[in-house]
């Protein structure tokens, strides 16, 4: 009964748009911009870098704060850290307040592993910030929403193997997960890179 609880928590913690609302004030719907990502993204390349910024905060920060209250504080413990850690990024992806039909999950997947472990996100980070740097000199234009798909799912894919080295399997498997829902939502990316 406890973990359906906290997972819930976590899911109604992610399932917030954040960057999704901050548009709606400005009269922008995100879902008719660019890719129809309502995520910070979007947010960013259509009201600016304040907003944008606000809007990565919020969505690291719904993914960050369940994941390490419960996690920090005891309230979960070994393979409970799978469904509580997955719960915010779920939400996100399959918001309620928009049908189901959520962002991609970047941004909370950075929170949920800050939430674990400071040095974990930042691991991540600097696997994201290494690809960047590579595809931006392979393209030598500014990335689209598109070809950003070549920066992020070989991170994660790469985090996923380091999570190796961590010798917990729960986390091993929150990686996964991680990396495969990640993979599902950037999909149709993968279709337009392909095409073009």
């Amino acid at each position: 009964m406890k973990i359906i609880l906290l997972f819930l928590i976590s899911f109604f913690s992610g399932s917030l748009m954040f960057s999704y609302w901050l548009g709606r004030i400005k009269g922008i719907d995100l879902r008719n911009v660019r890719d129809g990502n309502p995520g910070a993204f979007n947010l960013w390349h259509s009201a600016g870098p304040l907003l944008g910024f606000t809007g990565i905060v919020l969505d690291f920060l719904k993914g960050f704060l369940p994941v390490f209250i419960f996690y920090k504080n005891g309230f979960i413990d070994g393979w409970e850290i799978i469904p509580v850690g997955i719960a915010p990024l779920l939400g996100h992806i399959f918001s309620p307040f928009l049908s189901f039909k959520g962002g991609k999950g970047i941004d909370t997947s950075f929170g949920i592993w800050a939430g674990i472990s400071i040095f974990k996100s930042l691991t991540l980070a600097i696997f994201a910030l290494i690809f960047f740097l590579i595809i931006k000199f392979i393209l030598r234009k500014e990335l689209s929403s598109q070809n950003s798909t070549l920066i992020i799912i070989p991170c994660f894919i790469l985090f996923t193997f380091y999570t190796f080295f961590f010798k917990d399997m729960n986390l091993i498997i929150l990686s996964i997960l991680n990396t495969g829902i990640i993979i599902y939502k950037h999909w149709k990316d993968f279709i337009f890179i392909w095409a073009h």
